[in-house]
């Protein structure tokens, strides 16, 4: 496994930048060329079956690995927890309402998020839909978000090869919101791997 800290964080050089919705479809593609500097580097690797290469992330992991892995046929799986399957705008819509888990919230109930969002008409930025619809590399995403899964639902009716489960307790963190516990999604991506032949 390789892990790295974004530009700017920890020992990383370079400056740390907000990805921006005006500018997030830029940003973003570059943040998605640092990941696939890292395969890179791992696909090379004396010590690494090529053939077993992929990209594991979260939270914003949900835009950057589908960027990263575009056009490429030496991914063996896409792993994405916690990651928004929607535009990057409509997220940070999204995010200020329900208080993001961090933030008091604006004490709005769910039916009055979704009907916010359902007449959303600001910014979008970076819409990963045509990105997520042309992969072919299986995936598997933990996304507790209701507008996420009915995106991924629209893609799977298009016979794109795409594997997803929603914790229905789960919070950004992965823990259960009621015993803050953590989720079970370590094993069910253990499981996913194996399944795919990338475990064995």
């Amino acid at each position: 496994m390789l892990t790295y800290d974004k530009r700017g964080v920890g020992e990383s050089s370079g400056r740390f930048e907000e990805v921006r919705t005006a500018s997030s479809e830029e940003d973003l593609r570059t943040l998605a060329t640092d990941a696939r500097a890292c395969l890179d580097f791992l696909v090379r690797h004396p010590r690494v079956d090529p053939r077993r290469v992929g990209f594991f992330g979260a939270s914003q992991a949900g835009w950057i690995i589908p960027l990263a892995s575009d056009g490429r046929a030496d991914v063996a799986f896409n792993i994405i927890l916690a990651g928004a399957a929607t535009s990057y705008g409509l997220e940070m819509y999204y995010s200020p309402l329900t208080g993001d888990g961090v933030r008091p919230s604006q004490g709005l109930s769910v039916e009055e998020i979704e009907r916010r969002l359902q007449t959303y008409s600001g910014p979008t930025g970076f819409d990963p839909l045509p990105v997520l619809a042309r992969m072919k590399v299986p995936r598997d995403l933990s996304i507790p978000a209701e507008r996420s899964v009915e995106t991924l639902e629209k893609l799977r009716r298009q016979d794109v090869p795409i594997t997803f489960k929603v914790y229905p307790n789960g919070n950004h963190s992965l823990e259960d919101v009621s015993t803050g516990a953590r989720l079970p999604y370590w094993e069910d991506v253990v499981q996913w791997l194996a399944k795919q032949g990338v475990l064995s």
